[in-house]
């Protein structure tokens, strides 16, 4: 390739579609580097036993309802799809699951809309929101399955965070971190955001916990904890940056010997 010109490092093939299709950049221009995270924070046992107890609280419920809880986390609601995440919600309560559906929504968007869209569905008692929290780590190790349906994410952390606590995940095509993971095997890829029966068909597969452990054991009989840590990031970059400054040192090096 051409590393005399600006290399652009983008985080998921999905982002390189958008530079080629957006600013017409040639394959030689761009360079995947796939989005990583750091070692997930140590989950306190303690804290993470108290979050669930008071979520249940808020939802009314005991262990004894066998809830299968599906963490939403984001702050900008809107983009990363939580009203077609309340409507999926709506068709698995309609539909017997494996274990009723319970959606834990973290982050700080707000959640005035989403309430409401939830109370006219009459899914209110199914949906906790939890606003920021802290650590990610103790809501992930107590919930079921990782959810996000985003209309666009380069790379998202959140999902990479769950697939880094042995979490099934469910996003769409429209993220880049779906091409980090294998739909069907350690989570699912919906391929329209907007497409609200399927997305509940995979939310209502995750509920049998069969189907979770399975995902679960994938994940880390694959080693994904590996392939999307912020070492293998580094080490990428690391090399990129070489590649260029050995391209440049030659180049100088030519360049030299026809002043000569």
């Amino acid at each position: 390739g051409d590393f005399n010109r600006t290399i652009v490092a983008a985080v998921s093939e999905y982002v390189k579609r958008q530079f080629k299709e957006h600013y017409g950049l040639g394959d030689e221009r761009i360079v995947v580097i796939p989005n990583g995270i750091k070692p997930a924070r140590e989950v306190h046992p303690e804290k993470a036993a108290e979050l669930r107890r008071q979520i249940f609280v808020k939802l009314g419920i005991t262990e004894a309802a066998m809830p299968a809880l599906f963490l939403f986390a984001a702050n900008n609601f809107r983009l990363k799809g939580l009203t077609n995440l309340i409507k999926a919600l709506a068709l698995t309560v309609e539909d017997r699951t494996a274990r009723p559906i319970y959606l834990i929504v973290a982050g700080a968007g707000s959640s005035r809309k989403y309430r409401h869209l939830a109370k006219k569905l009459g899914v209110s008692e199914r949906i906790v929101f939890l606003g920021r929290l802290r650590n990610i780590q103790n809501a992930l190790s107590i919930s079921d399955v990782a959810v996000l349906p985003s209309w666009y994410d380069p790379c998202s952390r959140f999902i990479l965070e769950a697939l880094a606590a042995a979490k099934p995940v469910i996003t769409t095509r429209y993220n880049g971190a779906a091409e980090l993971f294998d739909d069907k095997r350690h989570g699912s890829v919906i391929d329209r955001c907007d497409d609200t029966e399927a997305l509940a068909g995979e939310m209502s597969f995750y509920t049998d916990p069969a189907n979770a452990a399975r995902a679960t054991d994938a994940i880390i009989e694959d080693n994904l904890k590996e392939k999307i840590s912020i070492g293998r990031h580094a080490k990428q970059i690391v090399a990129l940056y070489e590649r260029i400054l050995k391209r440049t040192e030659v180049r100088g090096q030519k360049t030299e010997g026809r002043d000569e």
